[in-house]
């Protein structure tokens, strides 16, 4: 395991809520486990696999969910990136975790 943190930004702003999740890329020859991490209000995550810090060094696809609060609209919540963020498949978002004391990767939608 290596320990993997960065930000998160969306249109240039940073994202303040929402998951991260880091997807074994078996295309590009990777079939680790996969890791997760919960964004902060800052934009900053780091990654978990399973209970344990960090990940795997290997190849993954990326995917970033946020949903917020609807304005005026108490219980009501909306996505705050556009859903192709949510799939591995269409979300365009991938990286490379390598056999490091620690990465930082920052994520930038757009």
């Amino acid at each position: 395991m290596t320990r993997v943190r960065g930000t998160v930004t969306y249109l240039n702003r940073v994202l303040p809520t929402g998951s991260i999740v880091f997807i074994p890329d078996e295309t590009r020859g990777f079939a680790g486990p996969m890791a997760r991490g919960e964004i902060q209000q800052d934009g900053s995550y780091s990654l978990h696999t399973g209970d344990r810090p960090g990940a795997v060094p290997g190849k993954y696809r990326v995917t970033v969910r946020a949903v917020g609060a609807v304005a005026g609209r108490p219980g009501q919540s909306c996505l705050l990136t556009p859903e192709r963020f949510s799939d591995p498949e269409s979300s365009g978002l991938a990286c490379e975790v390598k056999k490091v004391e620690e990465n930082v990767i920052n994520i930038h939608l757009q």
